[in-house]
């Protein structure tokens, strides 16, 4: 019996990546795979990408950084143990669902309250709080967020 068929690879034909916050890059854990080969239970598949960086193997998983934001291409390609291949595209939505967040000098970090929802969004940074000789100029700050990540302060 020659076997001349690449495994089944059952998995999404499209998902959603989050950016991080901290990096503004998307950050894909690739969950496993489901593989069916028609003559063997030794099969393998890796995880390839057309933008970003591939960490990890089969045994502990993988994870895709440094994916821009926009749509892309991945792959799981998938090998039986006579060496035959097959390739699953899936379509990657990178996008930035992530909140805008204010970061000062002095390491004080002010998150935004709310559901990534477009204006409602929202923190409160009084002069005070930033100690840094500002309180001659603005008695308090409230900051505004749009999931574009623009920032907008009202005196």
């Amino acid at each position: 019996m020659i076997d001349d068929e690449g495994p089944q690879v059952l998995y999404p034909d499209s998902a959603r990546v989050n950016m991080e916050s901290w990096t503004c890059t998307g950050r894909w854990e690739v969950p496993a795979p489901w593989i069916l080969d028609n003559c063997s239970n030794e099969v393998h598949y890796t995880v390839e990408v057309d933008n970003g960086t591939v960490l990890g193997d089969e045994t502990a998983g993988f994870v895709v950084l440094d994916m821009p934001e926009g749509i892309y291409n991945g792959y799981i390609v998938a090998t039986d143990c006579c060496g035959n291949i097959t390739k699953k595209r899936i379509v990657l939505n990178v996008i930035d669902r992530v909140p805008p967040q204010a970061v000062c000098r002095t390491a004080t970090v002010v998150s935004l309250s709310g559901n990534q929802s477009p204006l409602t969004n929202y923190a409160r940074l009084h002069a005070e709080d930033l100690d840094e000789e500002v309180l001659t100029i603005v008695s308090a700050c409230l900051l505004q967020g749009d999931q574009n990540g623009r920032i907008t302060g009202n005196e």
